[in-house]
């Protein structure tokens, strides 16, 4: 029968000592002797306790030569581990980072800039509650950070709030999903609601088309910045208030990306923001301008070189897309004009503060202004994430009547240009690249 002891030691010359924890003697019928397992517990109920399991375990035969606490003990360590914050977080950034959190979609891998972002505001929100373990993460805990941050200014507004809500329960939801915990515990976490009209920070604003001319006639009088020419910075600017491309995706335009009137471009989803493949057309006055730009050009030239790099067969952001220039250099072509760029800006320009992606906006706007309709015109902006691929040769030539009703700015200015020849920066923006 199985008996609960406290081992003793008697080391030499030393008294004799008695263990602090509780052992287990029986007889094991394994080695035909009588054998000593210690319980790992200090406490004589708790001791009492484990030697009931022993018994039991002992009865029914499944006791081996190996201490049956010992492996509850690692066990319990394993899991005490794989619920440690730190290490948590480090298997939350694997699946994030390789888009297996994505709850719509195809689940391809973020990006970088998106899994850092989300990473730190999760750090962030986790430091701040304190909790060693994900067993302590509560709605109350979050809420009570959150509102304390609201308090200090550390959070400003409701809608980085809601990012930070946003990503802890991301978080919590894996927790669940991955078996570390038994149920969500930011279940009941409501996001904060953003009203649209109070709580944005700033209103982007559009470029008229006479401020997208004065943008592109201080350009092609001003020297080279951020690796572009006035030339190709003036083209720049047309080309993203007519097609609605973004900086990302213009400076990824090469010249085979055009057809050979250049009607279309066509950009692979490799560069675009929904990852799918865009089919744009171009207004009539622009092709012209583009074809005399590109004429001298490789097919497999940048129009707008620096902006991307290929590393291990993958093209990677670079130059003035990664490091954000595309602010710097329509900041600088702006203040000639008379223009005022940012938030500074939002007085002069109606409450609406203008960027770069405001050329994104002037195209949008000016499908509306021709009368262009609302399912065409998503397709045009590609503003959804459900542009069909199906097109045919017919629904592209559509698009590309209907784009022919555009506006355009007074390429006149572009007039006569040469294609620029790589030279250096300017240095006036050498800090700012």
């Amino acid at each position: 029968m199985p008996t609960l002891i406290r081992p003793k030691a008697k080391p030499k010359d030393k008294p004799a000592r008695t263990a602090n924890f509780w052992a287990i003697r029986y007889r094991c019928p394994h080695r035909n002797r009588s054998w000593v397992i210690s319980t790992f517990c200090g406490q004589r109920s708790n001791a009492e306790r484990r030697l009931r399991e022993f018994t039991d375990l002992l009865e029914r035969g499944e006791v081996g030569l190996d201490n049956p606490f010992k492996q509850q003990r690692e066990n319990h360590r394993q899991q005490c581990q794989r619920l440690d914050i730190s290490e948590c977080l480090q298997a939350f950034e694997a699946d994030l980072r390789a888009g297996r959190i994505r709850k719509r979609g195809k689940r391809a891998p973020v990006s970088g800039d998106h899994a850092g972002t989300t990473m730190a505001r999760l750090r962030v929100v986790l430091d701040g509650c304190s909790i060693p373990t994900v067993q302590g993460l509560t709605a109350e805990r979050v809420n009570a950070f959150l509102d304390e941050s609201v308090r200090d200014g550390s959070i400003r507004t409701a809608q980085t709030r809601k990012h930070y809500e946003r990503a802890v329960k991301a978080f919590s939801r894996w927790c669940h999903t991955t078996n570390r915990l038994p149920s969500d515990p930011l279940d009941r976490l409501q996001v904060t609601y953003v009203d649209p009209d109070a709580d944005v920070v700033h209103n982007r604003g559009e470029f008229s088309l006479e401020q997208v001319t004065a943008l592109m006639q201080a350009a092609v009088q001003w020297p080279t910045l951020c690796g572009l020419t006035g030339p190709q910075r003036a083209l720049l600017y047309a080309f993203c208030s007519c097609t609605g491309f973004r900086s990302r995706e213009a400076a990824a335009v090469k010249k085979r990306h055009f057809t050979p009137d250049f009607a279309f471009v066509a950009l692979s989803g490799e560069f675009t923001k929904n990852r799918k493949k865009a089919n744009q057309p171009i207004p009539p006055g622009l092709r012209e301008a583009l074809a005399a730009f590109a004429a001298d050009l490789p097919d497999d030239a940048f129009l707008w070189p620096g902006g991307w790099e290929e590393k291990d067969g993958k093209w990677v952001p670079a130059g003035w897309i990664k490091s954000r220039s595309a602010a710097d250099f329509l900041r600088v072509d702006a203040r000639k004009s008379g223009i005022v760029i940012g938030r500074e800006g939002k007085a002069a320009n109606g409450g609406r503060v203008l960027d770069f992606h405001s050329l994104r906006h002037t195209f949008i706007s000016n499908l509306e202004r021709v009368g262009v309709g609302d399912g065409m015109r998503q397709q045009l902006s590609r503003a959804t994430g459900g542009i069909v691929q199906r097109y045919t040769h017919r629904e592209l030539d559509q698009l590309a009547a209907e784009s022919q009703r555009l506006r355009t700015p007074d390429l006149s200015v572009l007039s006569g240009m040469e294609v620029p020849t790589p030279c250096t920066p300017n240095p006036a923006l050498a800090g700012q690249e």
